[in-house]
């Protein structure tokens, strides 16, 4: 009976292994942002509460069983519709988790505005912009 069960177990973890990449990657953009979120509310004087850290676990189950469901939908429906157009293999489960991550990037770059004032955006393109004037003082 062990034996059937350890046989079964590692079946299923094999079958899902290609996507571990996906499910790691998904899974810490929602705890960075569970992160940031909980030091935005205190720096705002917010309650954290465990009511809404619950919503961080079903968060979590829902997003990693999209990526799985995603992932099956590749293997045995849409991979080989894909496969004639696209040579990425799992194509739509990587769809997924990028779509995924963003609106998690999405709810970090929100996070960081309220502790910062700015955007990680913003940021970015400030960081550029003054790259920009320092190479172009070099050039003269």
């Amino acid at each position: 009976m062990k034996s059937t069960f350890a046989y079964i177990s590692a079946s299923i973890l094999a079958f899902f292994a290609p996507v571990a990449g996906i499910m790691i990657a998904v899974g810490a953009f929602i705890t960075l942002d569970t992160l940031l979120g909980m030091m935005a509310a205190q720096k705002l004087g917010e309650k954290i509460e465990s009511k809404k850290l619950s919503r961080v676990v079903w968060k979590m189950v829902m997003y990693q069983s999209v990526v799985l469901t995603f992932f099956v939908m590749d293997v045995f429906i849409v991979g080989d519709l894909l496969g004639h157009f696209v040579n990425t293999p799992f194509v739509l489960t990587k769809a997924v988790g990028v779509a995924l991550i963003g609106i998690e990037f999405k709810s970090i770059d929100e996070n960081i505005e309220k502790m910062t004032g700015t955007t990680l955006l913003k940021r970015l393109y400030d960081i550029i912009r003054k790259g920009k004037g320092i190479v172009s003082k070099i050039k003269e």
